[in-house]
């Protein structure tokens, strides 16, 4: 059995950033900005990990922090998605939006 060759395929981090500005209805200088710990930011450093193929230094890099801090950004999303259903289905919208194209 193959996985679905779409989740594979690597996507284009501003493809994947568009998606989150559009769901969060947000500018992407504020999904970007240091020192803001938000839900968008916390979806853009998962998606860009699993789908956009980044390594967590190059999505820190992109968001001017330290690799640890994407790790625990990405650690907290994981945490909160169990808990809310109201972002797990913003999370699985975004999902069929980036995999969709």
């Amino acid at each position: 059995e193959q996985p679905a060759t779409r989740q594979l395929a690597r996507r284009d981090p501003d493809d994947i950033l568009s998606c989150v500005e559009k769901s969060f209805d947000l500018r992407r200088e504020a999904i970007l900005r240091r020192g803001q710990r938000s839900n968008a930011r916390s979806f853009a450093m998962e998606l860009l990990y699993r789908y956009g193929k980044m390594k967590q230094r190059e999505i820190g890099d992109l968001m001017n922090v330290d690799y640890s801090a994407v790790s625990l950004g990405r650690r907290r999303l994981r945490a909160a998605l169990e808990k809310d259903g109201e972002l797990q289905r913003t999370w699985n919208n975004l999902i069929e939006d980036i995999c969709k194209e």
